[in-house]
């Protein structure tokens, strides 16, 4: 169950603990200690880094009590983001190198393998990536 939050958090910078209860268990009602089961799992699974810092910080720790991902932690979409940010203002070599990076991570729809039900908070960021490549 790791994978989902953290791909829900890489996706959605910054979440609350409703936004969080939505995106995992639509229309279901959670309470806080299965919320927070879920949350340890994935914080134990995602661990730390070489310094000790959690790659997946406690939300007391976030400044604003919203559940994110330390920057170190990064998806093929913030990847892809940044190679065709690059490669748009680039209109040299360099820039068509980055754009060749950026559909070089393209290998169909995202989130295609997974159950239809599930990942259904990932929908708008779908068609956004769609969008992005054509």
């Amino acid at each position: 169950m790791a994978v989902e939050p953290v791909s829900c958090l890489a996706l959605n910078l910054g979440a609350d603990h409703h936004a969080i209860d939505d995106a995992l268990w639509p229309g279901r009602l959670v309470n806080k200690g299965m919320r927070n089961s879920v949350i340890s799992r994935t914080r134990s699974w995602l661990g730390r880094n070489a310094d000790g810092e959690a790659y997946f910080p406690r939300v007391q720790h976030t400044g604003d009590s919203r559940y994110r991902l330390a920057q170190a932690v990064t998806c093929d979409w913030k990847t892809f983001q940044n190679f065709a940010r690059t490669g748009l203002a680039c209109h040299d070599e360099d820039g068509e190198l980055a754009l060749r990076r950026a559909l070089a991570l393209v290998r169909g729809r995202p989130f295609a393998a997974i159950d239809p039900h599930r990942y259904v908070w990932a929908e708008p960021a779908v068609q956004g990536e769609g969008a992005a490549v054509r």
